[in-house]
């Protein structure tokens, strides 16, 4: 899973060629190792990671995402209802990567795929955090002229278990000690209640364990 979200976030899978990881973070080199797979780094570039082994490009042509590029990739459904543990780690590939940890300790997610971007959304969701997107235009320059860029989607992301879902201790090491720096619980409100119908329902309980 931590790969995975390294190679969403980070990796070039598209095309023919070898999947490769741009990165100056040895840190992330050395997990992504841990996870099975061989990372070179050509003489020729200095942050551009051929990553191998294990069938990498196989199973990404079974995700659905081999040959996707920044705005059309995505997360597998499969990782979205996976276990607990692996959820976290997909988070820490992601944040790792596009992620951002400010000076306040707020956790920020960067993508221009605006389906990757309600699949992160969903991913903290489902681990009883907060997480809001704002969409802002972006623009860039060429010979002099200023130009449209595509949107980019920041999501800003809170959860019972931040220390969890960031990996890398450079970003970690300005967490907030728990929501709001540990003054209050993260709690979900409900804002809104209407009258739809009557039906028998059953009663369930779910447990709020991360």
């Amino acid at each position: 899973p931590y790969t995975l979200g390294v190679l969403i976030g980070d990796g070039a899978i598209g095309g023919s060629h070898t999947p490769q990881i741009t990165t100056i973070d040895i840190d992330i080199i050395r997990r992504v190792e841990k996870d099975g797979y061989s990372c070179h780094l050509p003489a020729s570039s200095k942050k551009e990671w051929r990553i191998k082994g294990n069938d990498l490009i196989k199973k990404l042509s079974e995700l659905g995402l081999r040959g996707k590029h920044s705005f059309d990739k995505f997360i597998p459904s499969q990782y979205k209802y996976a276990s607990v543990c692996d959820r976290k780690e997909l988070l820490q590939g992601l944040i790792d990567t596009d992620g951002h940890v400010d000076k306040f300790g707020h956790i920020q997610y960067y993508t221009i795929s605006e389906q990757l971007a309600k699949d992160v959304q969903w991913l903290v969701r489902s681990l009883g955090g907060r997480c809001s997107i704002i969409k802002k235009k972006t623009s860039y320059e060429n010979k002099g002229k200023k130009l449209r860029g595509k949107d980019c989607y920041v999501l800003n992301i809170n959860t019972p278990c931040n220390n969890d879902i960031v990996h890398l201790d450079r970003k970690k090491s300005r967490l907030l000690k728990g929501f709001r720096n540990g003054k209050s619980i993260l709690r979900h409100v409900i804002t809104n209640i209407e009258h739809v119908d009557k039906k028998q329902c059953r009663c369930i309980n779910a447990s709020s364990v991360i």
